[in-house]
């Protein structure tokens, strides 16, 4: 995955960096004994572990440290849920737990440093070979350890994104990760009669079939059409709102599983299945913005391509990516999603 490659480049040049500024203040405290070596680990602990102040898993993203349900690191309980935590003023930064935990082995070992280094200082600057390579053992032990964890929170917010063709899917959760500006088309539809209308006779004109109608709240109602073509299944949604909040993402996975289920197990590991849904909303929320705007993540045999109408301005928004693979397949779902729409050319 380039994610990974990413994240280990990322990390090994900041560790690079790292090295080369402790020799910078070996060369320049080598006069000051054990104190400018403690001086130097501290500056290089406050780097590491306080800066940057958010997204210290290098994902590219702020989403990284976010409280809903719409982030993996969240959803699995990797994250402290309490609010308002840190408390302004705190010197621990960091929501994600363990690195939490790793912040406040770091402080721990910045007073242990300070009292090494005021130590030497007393003692004509000397150093003190013995006890200079336990708290180096030490803190090359707490290094190891921090960057292998947020490898590993890594992994999983990256993972979370990758749709596989076993198991539970939850197609409205996680469809993309980094910010992405999406293609938007400025249309005559502001009355939802006549874009349904639309899709509807467009849908049917091209062998799909109503499969799903449903309510799935108050005011909130869901049309699912289908095609199946050999082992590929293209799936098209209308999804009717007034504003799409972050409580409609769980009913639509809840709806889409009522249909998912009907699919035998044993042909959704053979299926391609692409998923084109749409919301038509009233106007814009945050949720609304942040599926649309961001890059899209293909899963495995599993592409979605989330688009939004508000009807307040006739907007359609669709989301777009930097894809490493399946962007053929992507330009295809685009493309047959401005025929249903009636639309020509995208503004990008």
């Amino acid at each position: 995955m380039r994610e990974i490659w990413d994240f280990f480049k990322d990390m090994l040049f900041y560790c690079f960096r790292l090295y080369l500024i402790a020799k910078i203040f070996l060369f320049f405290f080598s006069r000051t004994g054990g104190l400018g070596l403690m001086a130097a680990y501290i500056i290089l602990w406050v780097m590491f572990f306080w800066m940057p102040g958010r997204d210290r898993l290098g994902t590219g993203s702020m989403d990284s440290e976010r409280k809903d349900e719409t982030n993996p690191l969240y959803k699995k309980e990797w994250i402290s849920k309490k609010e308002d935590k840190p408390k302004r003023g705190s010197i621990f930064t960091a929501d994600l737990k363990w690195d939490y935990v790793c912040q406040v082995i770091a402080a721990v070992q910045i007073g242990t440093f300070m009292l090494y280094g005021i130590y030497s200082a007393a003692h004509e600057f000397r150093r003190f070979e013995t006890m200079e390579n336990i708290l180096s053992i030490w803190a090359l032990i707490h290094l190891i350890f921090t960057i292998l964890m947020r490898f590993y929170y890594n992994l999983i917010f990256d993972v979370s994104y990758i749709r596989t063709p076993v198991g539970k899917w939850e197609p409205f959760l996680f469809t993309g990760d980094r910010r992405f500006s999406p293609l938007w088309i400025d249309t005559d539809y502001l009355e939802f009669r006549e874009l349904k209308d639309k899709l509807f006779i467009s849908c049917r004109d091209r062998g799909y079939t109503l499969v799903q109608e449903k309510k799935i709240a108050e005011e909130k109602k869901i049309w699912l059409f289908a095609k199946k073509e050999g082992k590929n299944l293209k799936l098209v949604e209308l999804i009717r709102l007034h504003s799409l909040e972050r409580e409609d993402i769980l009913l639509l996975n809840e709806a889409f599983q009522e249909f998912y289920e009907r699919i035998p197990k044993k042909d959704r590991k053979k299926i391609r299945i692409y998923f084109t849904f749409l919301f038509c909303a009233d106007e814009e929320t945050r949720t609304f913005r942040n599926i649309l705007n961001r890059s899209v993540i293909p899963g495995i045999r599993r592409y979605r391509l989330p688009a939004g109408i508000t009807l307040d301005n006739g907007r359609i928004q669709i989301a777009a990516g930097n894809w490493r693979y399946g962007d053929i397949s992507y330009k295809k779902m685009q493309q047959e999603l401005y025929d249903i729409m009636g639309i020509k050319e995208p503004i990008i």
